[in-house]
Formats: C-alpha cells, structure tokens, sequence
C-alpha cells in the first residue's frame, strides 16, 4: 500500500469541525426529505375530503412513522459512509507506517491529508522518521569510519575471550575427553566377555567424538574469526556455510544468498561477525540437524535470518548463551539494525537481523 497518497494543498478542516458540518448537513437532509415525504402522503387524498384523510392516516399511521425513520437515516447513510471511509483509510495510513516504521522501513513518509489534524499526525510522524534516519545514517559512518579504533577494542577484549574460551574448554571439551576416556576403559573390561554391549559403546564414544569435534571447531571460530578482506558480504557468507556443511557432516546447512553490493566496512564485518557468532551457538549448544540461512534485501532492508531445528534455549534463564546473545546485540545496534532473536526450549532457535541501507543513496542492490 502506498502511503504517500495525499499531494492536494493542506486543508485547514479541523476533524471536530467537519464532524459537526456532517451531522448538520445530515439534520438538514433528513428533514428536507421527512417534509417532502408527508407532503406526498397528504397530495395522494383529494382535497376537501378531511374523512378520507383521517382514515388514510390512522390506517396507515405505522407505515407512515417507518417511513419517516428511514428517511431521517437516509441522509446519515449517504454523507457518513463516505466521511468514514476517509477517516478509516487515514487512520490506516498512519498505522500501516508505525508498523513499517518498528519494523526497520525508516525510508517511508507520510503526505498530506484531507484534514488538518491527521497532518498534524502525519507530519509528526515524518519528522520522527527523518531524526531516526538521520540517527542510522550516523551510526553506520560512524562505525565505518571508527573501524580501526574498533579493531583496538577487539584486540583489547581479546583476553576476556580467552579467560572465556578457557572456561567453556574446560565445561564442554574436557568434560568430553573425559567422558570419553571412562567409556574405553570400560571397553577394555567387556570386549571380550560382551563384545555385543562393547560395539554398543563404541557407538557411543563415536557420538562424543564428533561432538566434541564440533565443539572445538565452533570455539575455533572465535580463536580465528573469518574476515571479509574485502570480499563482498554474501561471497564471504556463502564461503563460511560451504566450509561448516564440508567440517560438520552430522548437519544439513542450507543457505538462500542474494546477491548483495558493496556495503561499508563497518557494516559488513559487524554482519558477518553476528553470523559466525550466531552459527557458533547453534553448533555448539542447539544439537540441531538442520541449520538454514537467509540472506536478501526487501525495501531497503537488509535482512539476515539463522534458523535452526536444535533444543532451544530460554534468553531469561540460560547462561551459556547469554553472552552470545548479547554481543550479536551490540553489534547489531552499533549499525542501526535490529535483531530479534524467537526461541523456545525445545522448539529451535529463529533469529532475524533486519539492518537499514541505501539511505540517501548510499547502498544499492547490483542488478
């Protein structure tokens, strides 16, 4: 629907003035037709025959009366339908670009209206939108052209990663290794005596080893993040899926990239950071079988989604995601976007990144 359907001068009509001319006009009508309807009643007797319309008005009297409601409620049909309908689509209008507007479209604006106090709203809500365009368009130069000081920061915080690395080695990895080291021991004991029940933990220690596996590779992921160096974002994206279906055969990754211009810098290493930091917690904690990523741009919106089929988690309550979670919404925020992260124990994860681009003309789609 497009919002901006209104190019006639500004009217001056206030809202409570155009209310109160309709019912006046209505009132006007209504009477007007209410008198013409008697005055045709009244020709149908002859004249100078007062009997005759005695009895026509007393035997007819209910007719006369509903008749007479209905015409009164003729004129409100015909003047308020059409106001109504012109409030209702105003009102629409304006709801249609709040929603719009919550949801990332920071590029629509409302024009003028037939009444003066819906332009009142309408230019409210434009000036609204141009100080949050405005607000992302500085945030996305900002990050772009602070790009080496944000790379200091990383490299300062690089010793909080490892102490965090360091314990999630010793949580999931160790525990693993040492999972791992009681089953074959175990092995020892019965391979001879039960070499059914011993083929039984072999399966098992097989189990531990792949996830193990995919646990360091996942943590390898914040040790040795991929860069873009200058490749295009959805080169790099579609890069870094085929190299994780190629590590991890136990997970179907499926991917559906658009094919994305050259977007800032900053823009596009905060992107691609929140999607390894997205594929890594899904690896390492969802116990997913499917994994699938979207990567498109729909008015002048650039939209990432990761999804998966795993355990879920909840965002209140579970800590080892906690930190992920919240370092995707810094980065998302630090370029204007906004992520929404949907997800249930037991019912997979959903995370959609919307970010806006192409303001004043900055980032375009290649056709």
């Amino acid at each position: 629907m497009n919002l901006k359907l209104f190019t006639s001068n500004r009217s001056k009509k206030g809202l409570r003035w155009e209310i109160l001319t309709k019912i006046y006009l209505s009132s006007i009508l209504g009477i007007t037709l209410t008198t013409l309807f008697i005055y045709t009643s009244l020709s149908i007797v002859n004249w100078g025959q007062m009997s005759l319309l005695n009895s026509y008005v007393l035997n007819n009297f209910h007719i006369l009366i509903t008749s007479m409601i209905a015409a009164s409620f003729i004129p409100v049909m015909i003047i308020g339908i059409p106001f109504s309908y012109k409030i209702k689509n105003s009102l629409s209008n304006l709801e249609e670009a709040l929603e719009s507007l919550s949801r990332g479209r920071i590029d629509l604006r409302l024009g003028l209206d037939d009444y003066y106090d819906f332009n009142r709203l309408n230019h409210q809500y434009n000036l609204t939108a141009d100080q949050i365009q405005r607000q992302v368009e500085s945030l996305q130069r900002l990050v772009n052209e602070n790009k080496k000081i944000l790379l200091n920061a990383e490299a300062a915080a690089s010793l909080g990663e490892r102490k965090k690395i360091a314990r999630e080695l010793h949580d999931s990895i160790s525990q693993q290794l040492f999972a791992i080291s009681i089953t074959m021991g175990a092995i020892k004991n019965i391979i001879e005596k039960n070499p059914q029940e011993a083929r039984k933990h072999f399966d098992n220690v097989e189990k531990m080893v792949n996830l193990a596996q995919q646990e360091l590779r996942a943590l390898l992921m914040h040790l040795r993040p991929v860069r873009l160096n200058g490749t295009p974002l959805n080169e790099g994206v579609t890069a870094l899926l085929r190299e994780l279906k190629e590590k991890n055969k136990n997970i179907d990754i499926k991917w559906n990239i658009d094919e994305v211009a050259k977007l800032s810098q900053g823009v596009e290493d905060h992107l691609f950071r929140v999607l390894q930091e997205a594929l890594s917690n899904a690896l390492r904690h969802s116990k997913a079988s499917l994994i699938k990523v979207k990567l498109f741009i729909r008015n002048n919106l650039l939209l990432l989604f990761i999804e998966d089929n795993g355990v879920g988690f909840s965002l209140s309550q579970d800590k080892k995601t906690s930190y992920g979670v919240s370092t995707m919404q810094e980065r998302v925020t630090e370029i204007g976007g906004r992520i929404e992260i949907l997800s249930y124990p037991g019912k997979g994860t959903r995370i959609e990144i919307r970010v806006p681009i192409d303001i004043e003309g900055t980032y375009k789609i290649e056709n």
